[in-house]
């Protein structure tokens, strides 16, 4: 597998709400679309986020969700039209009985020292591969853990693995 190097999904600040939300590309070098947060994924297999969250001044819990959704509609269709997104999913090993395992949309969430404390405080954060082979598209969806007092997220980046 050949290592794909960093880009933008979008570097402008984003304030997180207590609910998944797309993450859409703002400039033309943001590789998230404007207005479904699809990204085509060429042949990205696994994807890793990395960026900088800000907590809120008024919180000391806050720190960002990250979900990936992806969809395996045509590499060719228009990014503004993908549609049939399904979460990246984790499987639970310890549910497995006669051929059964159950799956759980997958949401990482960076431990608690990320960027806590009284004040606004930033810090960077990174999670863990996100698989995303199979399919063409995917996008990034965000959320704070204190939805009462959000920070936000800025210069959030992909890169990863691509299959041969």
């Amino acid at each position: 597998m050949s290592t794909t190097p960093a880009a933008s999904v979008r570097a402008a600040s984003l304030t997180l709400t207590a609910s998944l939300a797309n993450v859409v590309g703002t400039t033309g070098t943001d590789n998230a679309n404007a207005t479904t947060g699809a990204i085509l994924l060429g042949s990205m297999t696994r994807v890793r986020l990395q960026g900088t969250y800000t907590s809120a001044a008024a919180s000391s819990t806050g720190r960002p969700i990250i979900a990936v959704d992806v969809s395996m509609d045509a590499p060719t269709t228009s990014p503004g039209s993908v549609g049939r997104w399904v979460p990246v999913m984790l499987l639970d090993n310890s549910t497995f009985s006669s051929g059964r395992i159950d799956g759980y949309a997958y949401q990482f969430s960076p431990a608690p020292t990320i960027a806590t404390g009284a004040g606004a405080v930033s810090g960077s954060f990174g999670a863990p591969p996100f698989d995303v082979g199979g399919a063409s598209w995917m996008r990034v969806r965000a959320a704070d853990v204190d939805g009462t007092n959000p920070g936000a997220i800025s210069q959030l980046v992909f890169g990863g693995e691509a299959g041969s």
